[in-house]
């Protein structure tokens, strides 16, 4: 049994365990609770003659009926406070069933804690006491004992300890029992909360997809019918291409980079703060910065314009630096931010054909973009910050993390995949499953590799723009910080559909990739200098999107490296548009392309922050002890076991 809870240990304390810090630090501290107030009811076992020279074990002793009241409701109250609770890094929301995982996970825990605290010390008591007539004299509470009765003593507290074996199988068993309970309560709990906290927090009232049709969606009627070209959808990705253009300005202390995107007001301040940095010889630098979700929050539409407020989710380590690239200050670890960004136009103006601002052009003449210092386009002297063009950021305010989902108000999720695949293929007869899975695999190894080796030409036409810019603003990152990501012996090893969303303009498919590597990070040395070599298993979800009517075809395209429209070798733009025919090639009008990735821990709940210290790991590995591999199953969020649904 020893070895069996040695294993254990090992299995929690490994990457390859998916119970939170969080959630061990609830269960762990669960059970030290009742292991003490157990012991102190059976420090000799259970027998009332082995406890009576100090304890008397009666039925009704507060620590008895305390006892009782922590073996049955101490994991039924992890469970609660686990599911309740349970976030991922930067505060994500968790998925519903690895929240019921954790809360399974912290209600075992609590009690195999205190299972095997009352056992290692009623074993060690009862040991030392044995050997130590001293001891013997303390619980006694310094009675003289004649030598028959403290043999008879002894022989009882000896033999009585076969109960610790027996509260090291069963106590784990209740937990799990009461622990189902506790983590359904804390299921209906966290789902009431995440309801009141999205509507609550928020200063103005934002728009869940039950609410879309009364409110929403009158407002973007009115706008596409001002503008035909407008889609929301589109927009929204043009706003988060946006947020990481500005962003990636604001840590190069570029002022000019920012310059077509804001209105003169927001300008002023962002670039008064640049100076300031710049004066310090200070830049901020945002590590890990991850979208997690674009949500509109309010849009009007009226006789002179139209604004939409766009709410940004985000998980980023926030540092600032000094022009050594030294670090000044540091928050230690990924956390979640929110904010709130205003776009507006004035009546009027159209969406750009040409891609506007984001593509670097002049969005009346479509010129490439070159500014005077009063905002006009230097080619037609159109104004370009003033919203009379195209869309500009005329507010920008922090906002709390809500932990939105990345879907879309406009899109419709298949009830399964199966038909999900089914409207697909009524839609596109020539689509096929396989083939879509080659792509994946091909997309998945052809990324990983640009991305380890920190150029993401390679992989570019598989990434759609608004993606593409993140993972280029992680990798600047990574390269300002003198890092490089590699991941050595990667493997697929199973591609499963989980999701498939039917949109107005995109039509998107999730995978879920399950995959194993080395993953480390090495800096400009080739030093180690996070992770190991060692293989770990770990998953992805991949979202791939493709327009909407768009049809399989088989002509040669992105995955024989040409362009789908031209047949030219593939180059492109931070767009993704062709330089020779200039195609929208990552857009989606051609072939599916990955749109967002959400990695492991935003799926499993990794815990944003410090990594605990040396007695909180150690307090931990105890505790981990009590479960292994039972929660493999019941934490994971990949269910081997479901049908196939691609054919």
């Amino acid at each position: 049994m020893t070895i069996a809870y040695l294993g254990v240990i090992l299995f929690l304390t490994s990457r390859r365990s998916r119970v939170t810090r969080g959630t061990l630090a609830i269960g762990v501290g669960t059970g030290l609770l009742f292991g003490v107030v157990m012991y102190a009811v059976a420090p000799l076992g259970l027998s009332n003659d082995a406890t009576d020279p100090w304890l008397p074990g009666s039925t009704a002793d507060p620590l008895v009926a305390l006892a009782w009241i922590l073996l049955i409701g101490g994991p039924a109250a992890a469970a609660v406070l686990a599911t309740w609770r349970g976030r991922g890094p930067g505060g994500a929301a968790l998925p519903r069933n690895v929240r019921i995982g954790q809360g399974i996970a912290a209600g075992v825990l609590a009690n195999g804690t205190a299972a095997l605290f009352v056992s290692a010390l009623g074993f060690g008591t009862t040991a030392l006491m044995l050997r130590s007539p001293w001891l013997l004299h303390w619980l006694s509470h310094g009675q003289r004992l004649t030598a028959i009765a403290a043999y008879r003593y002894e022989i009882i507290a000896g033999t009585n300890t076969n109960v610790y074996p027996f509260m090291l199988i069963l106590f784990p068993v209740i937990g799990l029992i009461m622990s189902v309970l506790g983590a359904a309560l804390g299921q209906n709990v966290a789902a009431g909360a995440a309801t009141g906290e999205a509507t609550s927090r928020m200063g103005p009232p934002s728009l869940p997809a039950a609410a879309f049709a009364a409110t929403l969606r009158p407002v973007v009627d009115r706008i596409r019918a001002a503008d035909p070209g407008f889609e929301l959808e589109v927009f929204l990705q043009r706003a988060e291409m946006t947020f990481f253009l500005v962003k990636r300005g604001i840590q190069q202390n570029n002022a000019p980079a920012l310059r077509p995107f804001l209105s003169d007001a927001v300008f002023q301040q962002v670039a008064s703060g640049i100076a300031a940095s710049a004066a310090q010889h200070r830049h901020t630098l945002l590590e890990s910065l991850n979208v997690r979700a674009v949500h509109i929050q309010n849009a009007q539409c009226d006789a002179a314009g139209q604004k939409l407020q766009v709410h940004f989710d985000l998980v980023y380590r926030a540092k600032v630096l000094n022009d050594a690239n030294q670090v000044i200050a540091d928050e230690q670890a990924d956390h979640r931010h929110g904010e709130r960004w205003t776009f507006i136009r004035k009546a009027g103006a159209i969406t750009p054909t040409n891609g506007g601002v984001i593509a670097a052009r002049c969005p009346a003449c479509g010129a490439e973009l070159r500014l005077n210092l009063d905002g006009t386009c230097a080619h037609c002297r159109a104004s370009v910050t003033n919203g009379t063009v195209d869309w500009i950021v005329a507010g920008v305010e922090q906002a709390p993390f809500v932990g939105y989902p990345n879907d879309s108000s406009l899109a419709v999720a298949a009830p399964s995949v199966g038909q999900g695949i089914a409207a697909l293929r009524a839609a596109d007869p020539a689509f096929s499953p396989d083939a879509f899975r080659v792509r994946v695999r091909t997309a998945f190894v052809a990324l990983q590799d640009a991305w380890c080796k920190q150029n993401l030409d390679a992989g570019r036409a598989f990434l759609s723009p608004g993606a593409y810019f993140t993972w280029r603003t992680q990798l600047e990152t990574l390269a300002a910080e003198g890092r490089r990501n590699v991941m050595e012996h990667s493997t697929v090893q199973h591609i499963e559909p989980i999701l498939i969303v039917h949109g107005r303009v995109y039509d998107d498919i999730t995978v879920r990739i399950s995959a194993a590597a080395a993953d480390f990070e090495v800096d400009k040395d080739n030093r180690i200098v996070f992770g190991d070599r060692v293989v770990r298993p770990f998953t992805e979800d991949w979202t791939f999107q493709r327009s909407v009517g768009v049809a399989t075809t088989q002509k040669p395209g992105t995955l024989e490296n040409t362009c789908p429209n031209c047949g030219a070798p593939i180059s492109l733009t931070q767009i993704g548009e062709c330089r020779y025919c200039k195609a929208a090639v990552t857009s989606g009008k051609f072939d599916w392309v990955v749109s967002r990735i959400a990695q492991e821990e935003e799926m499993f709940g990794a815990e944003a922050g410090p990594v605990p210290g040396a007695g909180a790991q150690i307090a931990f590995q105890v505790g981990g002890a009590i479960v292994g591999g039972l929660l493999s199953s019941l934490l994971s969020n990949n269910s081997s076991g479901r049908p196939n649904d691609w054919n």
